[in-house]
């Protein structure tokens, strides 16, 4: 899963004092480390946003130790992670990971994680002190950074309107749109986001002529986005001419996800629908139309 991430690097010049070589023990390795921070959201009980959060430093040291120094050193990689609430500064949790002592020239990588449940809409702040020490010179690396955390996820969809149309000019049969406006757990609404769509269905019975190919909205091609007010129209129709009448496709069953993998999955989908789409008439969940009084009302909400 692909996460928010945020990265720091900084090249430090470390360890090692002047000893009985003089210059030549100086000065002659050098450290490259990163910090990180990632998180994803999931859905937790009472409404709430579980925060998995994950706080890491790596790196190795490089240099080539010249003869007669002491080349024993040794590093470690510490995290420590706090979140609190921003709007008063209350802890909402910490915890700290150690990694073990190694050879100073070894690749090292430690992660510290931190689950919080959160209200969703309200803001917090993710600060973490991401740092390596050396047997020789203590602490020579140290990143803390803070970051800002608004967990929210996708909650419910509302209609706008929903008109369907008979056969015109480009559209050999009855087709449907249904204007949708998408809204995260807290209520806000998810403007300019981008959907795309997980879509299942069976070939009607009888079937149509020749082959039916769904063209649907994907996250990897074709993605729907919604505007600033968090909308947008779903076309539902056989877009060939197809016989015989009534002929199409069944048991549809459509996922609306958010496209952004900072969702765990399952926490992703702002609404199902399902029905049926023929030549002559689309049922979207138990709405039939023509005739488009039959349609859904504004303001009504689908779940995920």
């Amino acid at each position: 899963m692909k996460t928010l991430a945020i990265a720091l690097t900084a090249l430090v010049t470390i360890c090692y004092p002047a000893i009985s070589v003089a210059q030549s023990c100086n000065a002659w390795m050098s450290s490259s480390y990163s910090t990180y921070r990632a998180w994803t959201f999931d859905k937790a009980p009472g409404g709430k946003v579980m925060v998995h959060t994950k706080a890491t430093v790596d790196g190795t040291a490089l240099g080539q130790c010249p003869g007669g120094c002491n080349c024993g050193a040794q590093h470690s990689g510490r995290v420590y992670s706090t979140f609190t609430r921003k709007s008063d500064g209350y802890v909402m949790g910490s915890s700290n990971t150690t990694g073990a002592w190694v050879a100073w020239g070894s690749y090292i990588s430690v992660t510290n994680p931190l689950d919080i449940i959160g209200v969703p809409g309200v803001l917090y702040l993710l600060s973490s002190n991401e740092s390596v020490y050396c047997t020789q010179r203590g602490l020579f690396f140290q990143g803390t950074p803070t970051d800002s955390i608004l967990p929210d996820i996708p909650s419910y969809m509302l209609v706008f309107f929903d008109v369907t149309s008979g056969p015109t000019t480009g559209h050999p049969n009855v087709w449907r749109q249904v204007m949708y406006e998408a809204h995260y757990l807290s209520g806000a609404v998810a403007t300019q986001v981008t959907l795309g769509e997980d879509f299942a269905y069976t070939p009607s019975t009888p079937p149509c002529t020749g082959t039916i190919v769904a063209s649907t909205n994907q996250c990897a091609s074709n993605p729907a986005i919604t505007n600033t007010y968090g909308r947008w129209i779903d076309t539902w129709q056989i877009s060939s001419p197809a016989s015989p009448a009534g002929c199409g496709i069944d048991n549809v069953v459509d996922h609306w996800n958010d496209c952004l993998q900072l969702y765990v999955v399952g926490a992703a989908t702002y609404g199902t629908l399902t029905g049926y789409t023929h030549t002559d008439h689309i049922n979207i969940l138990g709405h039939i139309t023509p005739p488009s009084s039959n349609g859904m009302t504004t303001g009504t909400r689908i779940n995920p």
